[in-house]
């Protein structure tokens, strides 16, 4: 079963960002990380609370401000060549950007409105680097309640 939550794109935004000021990857996530932030900016998120909201977007203009100190470089080919490549990857998952935002990461939201940032950042990196370093993927089983709530 897949675990969706693994699947999101900042996901792989915030390891593109690290490899990318490490100088292990050669073009930044910026263009991406800028689309993201303007996206979630305007979703109305009601049903999750204000900490976990605020975290989350805070983070992310962190990570903006570290990228914009590196090079303010877009590269816009690049985002876009990762942005299909993501595309890709989740219709090999089964799924798809729509279908992940408005439907099964929504659901893990909702069952998680009450966590604080915090708690958020911990359950989403340690089931996402315990999929990758453990299991091998990110499409294994690790906690079956989203999984189980969306059949499945």
């Amino acid at each position: 079963m897949i675990v969706y939550q693994n699947l999101a794109y900042c996901r792989f935004l915030f390891l593109w960002s690290f490899l990318y000021v490490f100088d292990i990857v050669k073009f930044s996530p910026l263009f991406s990380l800028l689309i993201v932030i303007i996206i979630e900016l305007n979703m109305d998120k009601y049903y999750m609370n204000r900490n976990k909201r605020y975290g989350i977007i805070i983070s992310e203009i962190y990570l903006v401000i570290m990228l914009i100190l590196k090079n303010r470089k877009l590269y816009l080919i690049e985002n876009t060549i990762a942005i299909m490549l993501y595309c890709g990857i989740l219709l090999l998952m089964e799924t798809n950007i729509i279908k992940l935002y408005n439907n099964q990461l929504l659901v893990d939201d909702r069952i998680y409105s009450e966590e604080t940032y915090w708690n958020y950042l911990a359950r989403t990196w340690n089931s996402f680097f315990y999929q990758l370093v453990f299991i091998g993927n990110l499409g294994g089983k690790f906690s079956g309640d989203i999984n189980e709530k969306l059949g499945s």
